[in-house]
């Protein structure tokens, strides 16, 4: 469990850098200001607590062992569907009153809900036993 929260934590903190610059070049480039509510570091605690809980999901189903040697293709799957399904609650998000270009909103969210997947994924590799 131990290698797992590491290689959670180290996702996590990838995704939220990463999501950090995402939203500095996307602020910058469609010229919007959402630092009231996309924070940087409520993007990074948000990213490096969802990793972990993944991991956690992961260590859980491979401990478990219910799906054998398919463990990790039905995780990815279930990662990948609910990363997706979180993106419906950035549809209706309640912006600040006379927000400029709400509509943007969601354009800058949604990559944000797939980094923490992709960076999981990137360091996988670097966590795994022999």
């Amino acid at each position: 469990m131990k290698n797992e929260l590491k290689h959670g934590l180290a996702g996590g903190i990838f995704a939220g850098i990463v999501s950090v610059i995402f939203l500095q070049i996307y602020s910058s480039q469609m010229e919007v200001d959402f630092s009231a509510i996309a924070q940087p570091a409520m993007i990074i605690i948000t990213s490096i607590v969802g990793t972990i809980l993944a991991s956690a999901g992961y260590w859980f189903l491979n401990r478990n062992n219910w799906f054998g040697n398919k463990t990790d293709l039905v995780f990815y799957a279930i990662f990948f569907l609910l990363s997706f399904i979180s993106i419906f609650g950035t549809f209706g998000a309640p912006l600040p009153e006379g927000t400029l270009k709400p509509e943007l909103f969601s354009g800058l969210v949604i990559p944000m809900h797939f980094f923490p997947m992709l960076t999981w994924l990137m360091v996988k590799p670097f966590f795994e036993k022999n």
